[in-house]
């Protein structure tokens, strides 16, 4: 199976690293899609997981809301070359509006209750979300 993740936080890392050791055993590949939050690229490196950087979004909201279609487009090119079978990614906008468009799969986890505009961005998108009972 080929699984895409996208990578917007350094706990993401930490989160999917275990997985992704477990599911390469299994001769499953990955392309993971990573935003350099803080030192989200160099765990990265640390536990020598190959990566393709994505741009940070700005710090306004106006430069927030226009970098989500360039994000989309990134991920849909990625994901043309790399044809996965599903995509995975917390709080997933970019793998939600791709995986839409391209008809493939996509699972975004949950975590933040009240984000309420990310909610927004991927909830009609998203093949299936996953939250913790606690939300």
């Amino acid at each position: 199976m080929k699984i895409l993740i996208d990578l917007g936080h350094p706990a993401h890392v930490h989160y999917f690293k275990n997985f992704i050791k477990i599911m390469k055993k299994k001769n499953h590949t990955f392309l993971i899609i990573a935003k350099n939050r803080n030192v989200t690229h160099k765990l990265l490196d640390y536990y020598r997981i190959n990566y393709i950087k994505r741009k940070d979004y700005p710090n306004s909201l106006f430069g927030k809301l226009f970098s989500i279609p360039l994000t989309d487009v990134f991920v849909i090119i990625k994901s043309l070359c790399f044809k996965p079978d599903i995509m995975i990614g917390f709080s997933g906008t970019h793998i939600s509006h791709a995986g839409f468009l391209l008809r493939i799969p996509s699972i975004v986890l949950d975590d933040t209750d009240h984000a309420h505009l990310a909610h927004l961005s991927y909830k009609n998108f998203a093949s299936k979300i996953i939250t913790p009972k606690c939300f």
